[in-house]
């Protein structure tokens, strides 16, 4: 899981659609994960956050943090989550993710006020060089502490031959192209996103959102580049899994 690396303080008019995720895969456990929430009970994140992809399990006990950019703070407002949909298509690699969504279904609906707001899914399919912003609560540097605030960071993101390379110096997937691994790659120097931020969003300047936090370099500062599932791609799936969520009947046997 990412975090932001040498990042700097989301200003207060800043991604109003983050959401900090609550999973516990067990009752000694806590992971941690960002979010975005893209309708009033639907939830954009990564489907490594809330699944064991190897084990086929997918995690039932669920909250989101919202309303605040203060990781930690007492008076937060929480919901549950109620139903998970992943990306069919979605595959774990070792550390390295393809196709790596899910949307989550609240429990309660959340109303856009002076703090909250649903983000854009910008539509387009972004190829080559761009000015873009990660945004999470995950580590501050390798191995340290999440931090307490929302960070952002500015980021580059690279051409596609400069992506395909850094995404196979990462995986052994060498039989795919990049276009059929659905990813945008960008990188800043000696920032990155780091354990902890997966699931976050990916924003053009304009706030709309053209990707999902999936992987960091190994130590979150060696040079190369982090991947971002790509909205462009996921569409179709993200649009049709929000409508649902909007429609969702909670079954009796969903766990407080």
């Amino acid at each position: 899981m990412s975090r932001i690396i040498n990042g700097e303080k989301a200003g207060d008019n800043e991604a109003k659609f983050m959401v900090a995720i609550i999973i516990k895969p067990s009752v000694n456990v806590k992971r941690f994960c960002g979010g975005t929430l893209i309708s009033s009970r639907a939830v954009l994140t990564a489907a490594h956050c809330v699944c064991d992809y190897e084990n086929n399990i997918i995690y039932t006990k669920i909250k989101i943090r919202y309303g605040t950019k203060l990781r930690r703070r007492s008076n937060y407002r929480h919901n549950r989550v109620v139903n998970i949909e992943i990306e069919p298509n979605f595959i774990m690699d070792g550390n390295y993710s393809i196709n790596d969504v899910a949307v989550l279904t609240l429990r309660n609906p959340i109303q856009p006020n002076n703090d909250i707001q649903y983000a854009v899914l910008n539509p387009n399919n972004f190829i080559g060089i761009h000015d873009v912003i990660a945004y999470g609560w995950g580590l501050t540097q390798f191995k340290g502490v999440k931090s307490e605030e929302l960070l952002k960071i500015r980021m580059e993101t690279l051409s596609n031959d400069e992506c395909y390379e850094s995404v196979v110096e990462q995986t052994d997937m060498l039989d795919t192209t990049i276009e059929d691994l659905n990813v945008i790659c960008a990188k800043a120097l000696d920032r990155g996103v780091c354990f902890g931020d997966s699931g976050g969003p990916l924003t053009l300047p304009d706030g709309s959102l053209i990707g999902i936090i999936a992987t960091n370099t190994e130590d979150c500062l060696d040079g190369d580049s982090s991947h971002f599932s790509r909205i462009h791609a996921h569409l179709n799936f993200i649009q049709t899994a929000m409508q649902r969520a909007e429609t969702f009947v909670m079954q009796s046997n969903v766990q407080n």
